[in-house]
């Protein structure tokens, strides 16, 4: 048979060696256990989920083919979310066909194992954001650009990314650029949301802007020196550590640390230790 072949189990990720698990993007396992029908199908509202998916020209062509046949139906959706394994959406479109279709198991298998999109403390100015994604190299090289980010681990185990809350608007533009059309669950709020791509955005841009923007300064005011940076609790740690009590004071109403003037090299090696950017004294 003609057509393109997984290569990934959609429900378990194994391998696929076999010709038929190809062909439909499941191994001899989870076809028994996921694929028989037991309800019927709506084929009007499978349609409707299809037409509403941006599909490669080679799994439309198939669709086409398959008519009414609802297993052949299925069967290219199926592989075209296997090659597309890290992605949520290709899967949640099968899980919606198959929904129609009258394959509620596989529906509810899919459904239960998309990959975390996840988002905290959006709705909170003064709380630091937290995002959990699918594992992704371009999104773990952009989203270490941005100043202030940190990873949050438990034990030896890696749980999510914390950045500065001023860099939520940041992380929404890299979200939708690594995983455009995706949903994201917010969390704080209690929803989901599917940011769309600004026109002419690219992650070195983003990247550029985040570090020209999330407010880095220090000047010379008063005798003392005026720092201002995103939040970063390591960065406050180690500034209270290694500059004593009585030459650095947190200054409520502007927002910004007033350090002594011969603590200037070290605030300076901090920032750069802490968010990447190297800055300069103003006045």
């Amino acid at each position: 048979m003609k057509g393109p072949r997984a290569q990934s189990c959609l429900c378990c990720r194994h391998a696929l060696t076999d010709e038929p698990s190809k062909l439909i993007g499941l191994g001899p396992n989870c076809r028994k256990k996921y694929l028989p029908r037991d309800g019927n199908a709506e084929l009007e509202t499978a349609w409707g989920w299809i037409a509403s998916a941006d599909l490669p020209k080679d799994i439309v062509d198939a669709l086409w083919e398959a008519g009414e046949d609802v297993e052949g139906i299925l069967r290219p959706l199926m592989v075209h979310a296997s090659t597309n394994i890290n992605r949520n959406g290709p899967r949640r479109l099968v899980a919606r066909v198959a929904e129609s279709l009258g394959y509620s198991k596989l529906a509810s298998r899919l459904e239960n194992c998309l990959d975390p999109l996840k988002v905290w403390g959006t709705d909170d100015p003064e709380s630091p954001v937290r995002v959990l994604t699918p594992y992704d190299s371009s999104f773990n090289k952009a989203i270490r650009m941005i100043p202030g980010v940190a990873k949050e681990s438990e034990g030896d185990r890696f749980k999510c990314w914390v950045l500065p809350p001023e860099a939520s608007r940041f992380l929404i533009r890299i979200l939708s650029l690594i995983w455009p059309g995706e949903e994201i669950e917010l969390v704080d709020q209690h929803q989901t949301g599917v940011p769309t791509p600004v026109p002419g955005d690219d992650l070195e841009k983003v990247a550029k802007e985040a570090i020209a923007d999330l407010g880095f300064e220090i000047r010379k005011e008063d005798k003392l020196l005026k720092v201002k940076t995103p939040y970063n609790k390591a960065f406050v740690e180690e500034l209270k550590k290694s500059i004593p009590w009585g030459s650095r004071k947190w200054d409520q109403q502007d927002k910004v640390w007033a350090v002594r003037p011969k603590w200037r090299d070290q605030v300076i090696a901090l920032i750069h230790k802490h968010f990447g950017v190297t800055v300069t004294v103003k006045g």
